[in-house]
């Protein structure tokens, strides 16, 4: 009666532990990336997602004034916090009425603006940020006569009733760059 193992079948053994734990280790690594992978589109769809959601609630509160007959909100025509946001960014300036007072108060100018990879809003002097690591933001402004501009003139800020919105943000994983573009638009309901 023999006791123990032969080197032969050590060897085999040895190799065949070493086969399995080849394939345990390459599942690891191919479910590494996938997870990798997934992790920077998700982040990626959750940028841009992020972003147009901002815009569009933003949009959708320019000239709003609970006071009906109050004047004076909605887009500021030209450039106000010079100061502060470069001209050269794009930037959106607009009233509402964020206290619900009917009258216009310090509170209810804003200014949406994007620079760098960064969407910001600057309200009483200050500027917060909104969302960061955005490629590419662009707004296209469609006039009441039918004509679209990427930069309103001064004196044809009344006359906006739309903007085109394009949203690009990207992840990089690996030596693989993944992409997200969104397109869309809203139209301004409290501007007449």
């Amino acid at each position: 009666m023999r006791k123990g193992m032969t080197i032969v079948e050590l060897v085999v053994v040895v190799v065949v532990l070493s086969i399995v734990m080849l394939f345990v280790t390459n599942f690891m690594i191919f479910q590494n990336r996938n997870i990798t992978e997934q992790k920077a589109k998700i982040d990626t769809n959750k940028r841009v997602t992020k972003t147009y959601e901002y815009i569009t609630s933003i949009f959708k509160e320019v000239g709003y004034c609970q006071n009906t007959s109050a004047g004076g909100f909605g887009i500021i025509d030209g450039v106000i916090g010079a100061s502060t946001i470069s001209p050269d960014t794009i930037h959106f300036p607009y009233t509402t009425d964020q206290d619900e007072s009917g009258s216009m108060t310090d509170g209810d100018t804003i200014i949406v603006f994007f620079s760098g990879d960064t969407l910001y809003k600057h309200q009483n002097g200050n500027s917060s940020i909104l969302v960061t690591d955005i490629d590419r933001l662009l707004f296209v402004y469609h006039y009441e006569d039918g004509t679209t501009s990427l930069a309103p003139a001064a004196g044809t800020y009344g006359s906006i009733k739309a903007i085109g919105i394009l949203i690009k943000a990207s992840s990089t994983y690996g030596n693989k760059t993944y992409e997200k573009e969104y397109t869309g638009g809203i139209y301004f309901r409290n501007v007449n």
